[in-house]
């Protein structure tokens, strides 16, 4: 036997519906209070989180300078390292730091080329 459906109008009184159209209606307000909720907290935290977007390009620069510091001391310890050390050091182990070398500043360019690659995406 198929049950007809109960219809809602502007005069149905709430005690007039079944238990469980009363128990949705409920879950539904509880889902839309707490959607409006989430929103109201959103908004209270916009400006905050603006400000922290706004802050990411210059973040970014103090860390690409940061970056290229850090790389420009690295090459120079390198070639310091390299000429001072290779009247000094074994011929085989020469090798070794020519290798040493050459991942430092493969290293370096490699982050380099990563961060640049954001970079065009990232505004």
């Amino acid at each position: 036997m198929v049950r007809a459906q109960p219809s809602i109008t502007s005069i149905t009184r709430w005690s007039d519906l079944p238990q469980n159209d009363q128990q949705a209606l409920e879950a539904l307000e509880k889902y839309i209070q707490s959607q409006n909720d989430l929103c109201e907290d959103l908004k209270t935290r916009s400006p905050q989180l603006e400000e922290y977007v706004a802050s990411i390009p210059t973040d970014v620069a103090e860390i690409q300078k940061r970056f290229d510091a850090i790389s420009h001391i690295l090459a120079m310890d390198a070639a310091t390292l390299n000429d001072d050390l290779r009247p000094k050091v074994h011929p085989k182990s020469i090798r070794f730091l020519n290798l040493l070398i050459l991942f430092l500043i493969s290293f370096g360019s490699l982050i380099n080329y990563h961060h640049k690659r954001k970079k065009r995406f990232a505004y």
